[in-house]
């Protein structure tokens, strides 16, 4: 069963409270509500999920509410102790990637859902990360691995036929235009395949 708490106006909560902690951070200029079908899906597993709200819809104008809304939900109950498990798509993973590199203590493994750290960023810690991006993502898949080389322990999948959008609801044309791809397979069977690593990649940590 998912619940869905208006805890505060900077996240939303999915799952169950007292959780494992999942932060999953919205991409830039995309509304946190298109990532809540994910938010389900992880919540569905057990996993205490927190979407928070930045300023304009970019991460990167508000960095210090992803960490915010973690130790906020943590007082009140609604996650774990753990530390926590870092999702980010698009600008949202880059974002993620600062915070798991400057708040070791609080975060654990990171996903980054078609992104790639800040090019500066020293992401060799001792910790399993992943990447998923689609095929038709946009960006050639050799700049999505060149940019990954960094990391110590990072699993790298690509899934055929998966969009940049695909990732998020209600993907406008404007959007479309923009990625300058279109998927070659029905979203739902990208979604399910992505969701399939995910959660196996979680299950093995």
């Amino acid at each position: 069963m998912i619940f869905l708490l208006a805890c505060t106006p900077d996240y939303d909560h999915f799952g169950p409270e007292a959780g494992p902690p999942v932060v999953l951070i919205q991409g830039g200029k995309v509304e946190r509500q298109r990532y809540h079908w994910l938010a389900e899906v992880l919540g569905d597993e057990g996993y205490s999920v927190l979407v928070p709200q930045y300023p304009r819809d970019l991460a990167i104008y508000g960095t210090e509410r992803t960490h915010r809304s973690l130790v906020e939900a943590r007082e009140l109950g609604l996650v774990n102790d753990d530390p926590a498990i870092l999702v980010g798509h698009s600008l949202g993973g880059t974002v993620g990637a600062y915070q798991w590199v400057d708040y070791p203590e609080d975060y654990a493994e990171l996903v980054m859902l078609a992104s790639w750290p800040a090019g500066r960023l020293d992401v060799s810690r001792d910790q399993r990360a992943l990447e998923l991006v689609g095929s038709e993502d946009g960006e050639p898949i050799s700049e999505f691995e060149e940019r990954t080389e960094g990391f110590t322990d990072l699993t790298f999948h690509v899934i055929e036929g998966m969009t940049h959008y695909d990732w998020t609801d209600g993907t406008t044309d404007r959007e479309i235009d923009k990625q300058g791809t279109t998927s070659t397979r029905p979203m739902e069977e990208t979604r399910a395949e992505a969701v399939d690593l995910l959660l196996t990649w979680l299950d093995e940590g």
